[in-house]
């Protein structure tokens, strides 16, 4: 048996097992957008985006990077699992972690069309706040949020 996966603070060797998640998990997630990113640029975006988020964190499995959460302030930025470990805990894992980094409460957002992660969120205490729409990835959108009471 494994160990359990654990929850650490981002480290710039993580940097391409991030682009690689980030990669396989919007790759099965959004099959309704017509992506046109390149392999290249998953880890061009994490690198780009770093300075902005106030936390990022990474989860580890059998000794790897399996997912990864970050926060911009309030505001649960990226989630994300790789595919063959969704499902084992590593999102309520993370999304614990987020918790209790954010005790006040945070906001995120996901695609109106992503059942799963809509599912996710919702049967963790996440509660819809409004609905909107993704000018860059022309897709509707549904904002949620977490409080701890």
């Amino acid at each position: 048996m494994s160990p359990p996966a654990t929850v650490r603070d981002f480290a710039p060797d993580d940097l391409e097992a991030v682009a690689a998640i980030l990669r396989s998990a919007t790759r099965q997630a959004y099959t309704f957008i017509a992506w046109s990113h390149d392999d290249d640029s998953y880890a061009a975006f994490i690198a780009a985006t770093l300075p902005t988020w106030n936390a990022v964190r990474v989860a580890i499995a059998d000794g790897q990077p399996v997912g990864f959460a970050c926060l911009e302030g309030d505001l649960l930025d990226q989630l994300f699992v790789l595919p063959g470990w969704q499902g084992k805990g590593i999102g309520s894992l993370l999304l614990d972690d987020v918790k209790t980094l954010r005790p006040d409460g945070f906001r995120l957002y996901t695609f109106e069309k992503n059942l799963a992660a809509r599912a996710f969120y919702e049967r963790r205490g996440c509660v819809e706040t409004g609905r909107g729409f993704s000018e860059q990835e022309q897709e509707a959108d549904i904002a949620y949020r977490w409080n701890s009471q």
